[in-house]
């Protein structure tokens, strides 16, 4: 069995119709429209990758910020949990100041309460 494939090729001296010129010039638009496609998604790819990059970063300063910021907080409710307290203790002073005792324990009293 034998095969015969035939090409077909325009002969030396033939031109090529307008129609298949028409087709080459825009296979050749597309392929060039294709390839700057290509170039301008490889040049975006580190980009994209350093913007990631950035966010990363500001997101870790973010969460760092965030931990302080509730450290802070915790330290505020300690803060005003210790000048409640302080608040009562000089209002049972005060108590104590104004009934009637003996004067050593108002002493003792005044000088805490002007501490």
């Amino acid at each position: 069995m034998f095969a015969v494939v035939a090409l077909r090729a325009p002969v030396f001296g033939q031109t090529a119709s307008p129609s298949n010129q028409d087709t080459l010039a825009a296979l050749l638009v597309e392929v060039r429209g294709l390839r700057a496609a290509m170039e301008q998604m490889a040049s975006a790819g580190p980009r994209v990758q350093l913007a990631f990059g950035r966010l990363q970063m500001q997101e870790q300063r973010v969460n760092a910020l965030v931990r302080r910021a509730e450290g802070l907080r915790t330290q505020i409710a300690q803060a005003e949990s210790a000048l409640i307290e302080l608040r009562s203790q000089l209002a049972d002073f005060q108590r104590r100041l104004e009934d009637p005792m003996n004067p050593d324990e108002t002493l003792m009293l005044q000088g805490q309460v002007t501490v």
